[in-house]
């Protein structure tokens, strides 16, 4: 239990980081596909792989110079491999978009947003772990101070 309560507070405030990095990507990803199924008639699925597709660009670009420490030499494959990861990610929220949708007759919306719950967890372990440095780019520490009391509860976590 310690272990896993070490590793919590190591990757916390990265993940805090990549949380604002996959709101971004989320909303791009979101724009694009109510565009894309809307006023496209795009079917969910092939609406979903459109918002991917620049949502996943966007991410690594914010990714690679704001949320991780760059592992690999290449960009080539850096890429590559977040769009790999992040084809899983793609695939974990059209899968749960298919049991909400499909199987339970909710709403897509529904569907879009759990999904992206889902994906998203995914997405920045994958990342964390598998692409960039496992070192994490932001610690408590590493974060600006602006008041001391918020620092302070912080560091307890």
């Amino acid at each position: 239990m310690n272990n896993l309560i070490a590793l919590i507070q190591r990757y916390a405030a990265s993940f805090m980081v990549y949380f604002f990095i996959g709101a971004l990507s989320a909303l791009v990803e979101w724009g694009v596909f109510f565009t894309a199924y809307y006023f496209g008639k795009l079917h969910y699925i092939g609406a979903s792989i459109c918002g991917f597709m620049l949502a996943t660009y966007i991410n690594y670009l914010l990714s690679s110079h704001l949320g991780f420490r760059r592992r690999m030499s290449s960009v080539r494959n850096e890429l590559a491999m977040v769009y790999l990861v992040s084809l899983a990610g793609l695939l974990i929220n059209i899968s749960f978009m298919i049991v909400i949708v499909e199987l339970t007759g909710l709403s897509i919306a529904i569907g879009k947003v759990g999904g992206t719950g889902l994906a998203f967890v995914w997405n920045f372990l994958a990342r964390q772990f598998c692409i960039f440095d496992k070192n994490p780019r932001w610690t408590f520490n590493s974060l600006p101070k602006r008041n001391p009391a918020v620092s302070e509860a912080l560091k307890n976590l």
